[in-house]
């Protein structure tokens, strides 16, 4: 099961909305009533929290798959997924198998360059027993997507034998996918430079890999519209020393991140998630997938296969609460505590690694099992 590749773009028009606050506890809830004025007076009420400790914790250690095209099946989330929306977590999943080696910045966006070597595994059946195992909706609708992905990675190591017998050595064809490689990459750097300002979106950009016929990751990032509504800041900064120190955020809660993977598997281009921030605002957004098909790589001769890809997931965003947060930020200083949380916690995470080794590698492993065992 091949997934389509298209270019879809699609604009909403803003909705009028009415809000109310209060906090209780270390939360703070905020009620959204959103009303657009249509003929079926639909409304719309959204809520979201402010978590005063965010992100306090990597995600425990689970069995975890990194399979063709670098989708991955992760316990933990399936189990949470399930029965919560959000996940405490400081990066992405994938870093797990791919993390990032290096950070830029740019005025069109921040991007971070990942470890690629780590191979994917083709064995379907442990994941797919592991999620039967779990007895949840997600887990069974992602069991039988597996089961139809199975066979085309069957198809794919069929078509691997026959380039094998073809070539006697892969040179040549390796340097025309390295340069069909150099000109994706200028491709995407223009897709960048003359994407809308006013969007929100994050990237994964996957390099065509011959040896599976499959796609890796190689760069993930956002644009700038993205950073300050997780970070509050505008020139990228901390989203840039973010990524350095912890990897790819968690944009996604749980069970956003399911949803996600599920419309890559169901042919879906929407999802819906709940946007995580860094100062602990959690906001619920509709999300847009479009794949970008980069080259073509003739495999054999008059046989074409799809070269470098990029994946746009784009936020639908109420603008009224965005507006909120900036407030909210601009009052209550959230930014600058969490800042200082971060600060703090990177100056005794160094202090004890390079101190006390021991040490640090027992308490990661304690935090991680220690949070699993109290999560609902």
């Amino acid at each position: 099961m091949e997934l389509e590749r298209t270019i879809i773009v699609k604009a909403k028009a803003p909705r009028k909305q009415k809000k109310n606050a209060h906090s209780s506890g270390s939360n703070t809830t905020i009620n959204t009533s959103d009303s657009t004025c249509n003929e079926d007076s639909k409304h719309v009420n959204y809520n979201f929290v402010v978590n005063l400790n965010p992100r306090g914790y990597d995600l425990p250690s689970r069995v975890s798959f990194l399979l063709p095209d670098d989708i991955i099946i992760n316990q933990y989330l399936y189990e949470k997924g399930s029965i919560m929306n959000l996940v405490d977590a400081n990066c992405c999943p994938l870093m797990q198998f791919r993390p990032i080696t290096q950070v830029q910045k740019s005025k069109d966006a921040c991007i971070g360059l990942l470890d690629s070597s780590h191979p994917h595994q083709e064995d379907i059946e442990s994941p797919c027993e592991m999620l039967i195992k779990l007895q949840s909706s997600f887990a069974k609708r992602t069991h039988d997507a597996l089961n139809q992905f199975i066979n085309v990675i069957k198809q794919r190591q069929q078509l691997c034998k026959e380039i094998q017998q073809y070539y006697r050595d892969y040179n040549h064809i390796q340097a025309q996918i390295y340069q069909a490689h150099l000109e994706s990459q200028k491709l995407f750097e223009q897709m960048l430079h003359t994407a809308s300002r006013n969007e929100y979106f994050y990237f994964h950009y996957k390099k065509f890999d011959l040896n599976s016929l499959s796609h890796k990751l190689l760069y993930v990032g956002h644009n700038p519209n993205l950073s300050e509504l997780f970070g509050g800041d505008n020139d990228q900064n901390l989203t840039n020393l973010y990524m350095k120190k912890k990897g790819f955020p968690t944009y996604l809660d749980a069970r956003g991140f399911l949803d996600f993977s599920l419309a890559l598997f169901e042919k879906r281009d929407t999802f819906e998630s709940t946007f995580v921030t860094f100062d602990g605002f959690n906001v619920p957004v509709k999300g847009k997938y479009t794949c970008y098909l980069l080259n073509q790589v003739e495999i054999l001769p008059g046989k074409y296969y799809d070269g470098d890809i990029v994946e746009i997931m784009r936020f639908s965003i109420n603008p009224n609460i965005i507006q909120y947060i900036k407030e909210a930020r601009r009052v209550h200083y959230t930014i600058d505590n969490a800042i200082e949380n971060f600060e703090y916690d990177m100056h005794s995470e160094i202090f004890i690694q390079r101190f006390y080794p021991d040490k640090f590698d027992e308490l990661s492993k304690n935090s991680s099992s220690a949070y699993s065992s109290s999560s609902p």
